[in-house]
């Protein structure tokens, strides 16, 4: 990997056909979202907009909506 901060580029040093090929790894992180402090961060996840947004949580939230969403957002936390 070559990483150029100056010309803002990022370069694997591999041929095409190496890079394709290689095994992609998923991250399991089921056994690890309670007790490591993630729960703690929860709702900010689901309150962030995306990420070309900024990902920010503040702003363009209504408390009527968030209520509606309090049953989602503790389901997929749980």
């Amino acid at each position: 990997m070559r990483l150029d901060a100056n010309a803002g580029t990022l370069e694997a040093k591999v041929d095409a056909h190496t890079w394709a090929d290689r095994e992609r790894h998923v991250a399991e992180l089921a056994a690890h979202h309670v007790g490591l402090g993630r729960e703690l961060f929860g709702g900010f996840r689901h309150l962030a907009s995306a990420a070309e947004l900024g990902a920010s949580v503040f702003g363009g939230f209504e408390a009527d909506d968030l209520a509606r969403q309090a049953g989602q957002i503790h389901a997929e936390d749980a």
